[in-house]
């Protein structure tokens, strides 16, 4: 059973289903395939990926009343697939 975006819903979801053996299920993110990139092993190396396009869709929401004064959202670009045999 494909999965389309891994946010949270996606993720939960293929949790959930990943439980029931006569279910498969995977998960596509849009994005390229970055698992072999030296940043993503590294937790040293978050900031960089947050800095770097390849890695942040640098998001802009709409300015909230009670929220503070920044609307960017930090948004992997990543691409995921989640199997399951």
């Amino acid at each position: 059973m494909p999965i389309v975006g891994a946010e949270v819903g996606g993720l939960v979801l293929a949790s959930h289903l990943s439980e029931y053996s006569n279910i498969n299920d995977f998960v596509i993110e849009a994005g390229s395939d970055y698992i072999r990139d030296p940043l993503v092993g590294a937790p040293d190396f978050l900031g960089a990926m947050i800095a770097n396009p390849d890695f942040n869709r640098d998001y802009l929401t709409e300015p909230q009343v009670h929220a503070t004064i920044f609307k960017w959202v930090s948004h992997g670009a990543g691409w995921l697939v989640v199997l399951r045999s």
